[in-house]
């Protein structure tokens, strides 16, 4: 365990890029959401890295990508879905304001729209200092301390416990040295 952020906020973003169909052989009579759909997602890894403050991190994990049926069709639209990971609710909103920007901003260059949906998902895991002080004091004292590892940095998984610690203070841990602090 450790004091502080333990683990990360988890978000959906869905983008729908919407442009206008068309045939492969003439692309300049159609409006291709996939090229712009593709840049917004390369665009986002841009973002996370020069915007954001590498100690405070925010991962952004695009996991799915849809477009098209057929080679040879310019689809009328593309959509991709992606995981935000965060560490505080301070960069947890400013990428959520960050991606809407973007998105929006490189569909237009191009003469496209972009929808988003932001989907909030589990908040921060913060474990409380007193109540990390406690948990980690009762696991020396009952089991010795070599059997407890201090956890340097926080992890980008997300877990539900999250919405306890936002109504009273408390601490969570993760499995370390075969002694599970929950």
């Amino acid at each position: 365990g450790r004091p502080g952020p333990l683990m990360a906020a988890a978000d959906e973003i869905k983008v729908r890029v919407v442009g206008e169909g068309g045939h492969g052989s003439q692309p300049f009579r159609a409006k291709d959401p996939i090229p712009v759909a593709c840049e917004i997602v390369v665009a986002l890894q841009t973002l996370v890295t020069r915007q954001f403050d590498v100690f405070d991190p925010v991962v952004i994990t695009v996991g799915k990508f849809v477009g098209g049926t057929k080679d040879n069709i310019i689809p009328d639209d593309a959509v991709f879905e992606a995981t935000l990971r965060s560490l505080s609710e301070q960069a947890r909103a400013e990428m959520a304001r960050k991606i809407e920007q973007l998105a929006t901003g490189l569909a237009q260059a191009h003469g496209l729209r972009a929808e988003i949906e932001y989907l909030p998902g589990y908040p921060v895991t913060v474990n409380d200092e007193a109540e990390y002080a406690f948990a980690k004091d009762t696991i020396v004292d009952v089991f010795g301390p070599d059997r407890y590892v201090h956890q340097r940095n926080p992890e980008m998984g997300a877990e539900d416990f999250a919405f306890v610690g936002q109504e009273v203070p408390s601490a969570y841990g993760t499995q370390v040295n075969d002694v599970l602090l929950t």
